[in-house]
């Protein structure tokens, strides 16, 4: 879900009708008033397809998970990152930066990414 989310995937669910996209930002709700739903999916809707726009910062991507013990399945944090640079090989194009463990939900972090492109790698 992490990486999802670092790399703008869509969520296509269907019931019968044609297919609709849930954008993945969307698709992973925050507690609010409803702490007992987690997804927008409906009674009978099933998930059909995830996609995943290519990109650059997608080629150069990597995801880590930090766990207490091994046998643990959630993380204590985790972590999706992508990076495009520039031809100079040194000045950061694109990044795609996504944290997991820290919230309800995969947490994009636009600001740093925001900070960081335009910006020497190294």
């Amino acid at each position: 879900a992490v990486a999802l989310v670092a790399f703008d995937a869509a969520v296509y669910v269907e019931n019968g009708k044609p297919q609709r996209p849930v954008p993945i930002d969307d698709f992973f709700l925050l507690p609010g008033d409803t702490p007992d739903v987690e997804h927008p999916l409906t009674s009978g809707e099933l998930i059909v397809a995830v996609e995943i726009p290519t990109s650059a910062a997608l080629r150069r991507s990597h995801y880590l998970k930090v766990r207490d013990r091994e046998s643990y399945e959630f993380a204590a944090a985790s972590a999706a990152v992508g990076l495009e640079l520039e031809a100079d090989g040194r000045t950061v194009r694109d990044v795609r930066i996504a944290l997991g463990g820290i919230a309800t939900k995969p947490w994009r972090a636009r600001a740093v990414e925001a900070a960081l492109v335009g910006r020497t790698f190294d």
